[in-house]
């Protein structure tokens, strides 16, 4: 398929492609570049979003900035050619990012930034600084009971029966407000671990003596560990 869209692209007449950009057009190139990296710049270091305790992920903050500016010159280099856009497509599908996401919310943020910068690039402002503005004041929205989750703890149980321990410890997440962040069972082992963010400071001795008064069977051991 990647052949048959280059072919195609080479056999499309470009007749203007080897004409140099007039003046008026790089400048106006320039714009575009500059107002998707202010734009890009905006929802890449949300004051929300630059993370706790200095854990901020700053390459991760720059390519996305990156990302909204190659949404300009996307537009740019396709022009309408459709044939030049499958060739780009399928160029691209053979690059792949060594380094995953963990959070899937920089996940949608890419994306958002390339509908930002294909926005700038085909000169509509009005729809990119809406867009912005948009996305800016909903990541405010979405961001306001995180502030409340900042630390996060892992609770870890072995002996005993783990289906049990787990059964309960939601219970008790229930309970006291605790944001789940990932559970992980290991009935071979009776190994029950679960990583949470409670909303404000946990106090272990009191938790710990709630989730024993929970559980008919008592586990061999019970960790309280704060990971941040």
């Amino acid at each position: 398929m990647l052949s048959l869209a280059l072919q195609a692209a080479a056999e499309t007449p470009h007749a203007d492609v080897a004409i140099p950009l007039a003046q008026d057009t790089l400048l106006a190139l320039l714009i575009n570049l500059i107002i998707a990296s202010i734009l890009g710049s905006l929802i890449a270091f949300h004051p929300l979003r630059l993370g706790r305790n200095g854990g901020v992920d700053w390459e991760m903050k720059k390519c996305q900035i990156l990302i909204c500016v190659l949404g300009v010159i996307l537009v740019q280099i396709v022009a309408g050619e459709l044939a030049l856009a499958f060739a780009l497509v399928g160029v691209g599908s053979f690059i792949r990012f060594r380094t995953p996401v963990q959070n899937p919310l920089e996940g949608a943020i890419i994306f958002v930034q390339i509908m930002i910068g294909m926005a700038c690039g085909g000169h509509n402002y009005t729809l990119a600084l809406v867009f912005t503005a948009s996305i800016f004041v909903l990541l405010l929205v979405l961001n306001v009971r995180e502030e409340l989750y900042t630390e996060l703890w892992e609770v870890k149980t072995q002996g005993g029966a783990a289906d049990r321990c787990r059964v309960q410890f939601e219970t008790l997440a229930g309970q006291s407000r605790f944001r789940i962040e990932r559970l992980n069972l290991k009935l071979q082992t009776h190994v029950f671990t679960c990583r949470f963010r409670p909303p404000g400071t946990v106090d272990v001795a009191s938790f710990d003596r709630r989730y024993r008064g929970m559980l008919e069977q008592h586990p061999d051991a019970i960790q309280w560990n704060r990971l941040e």
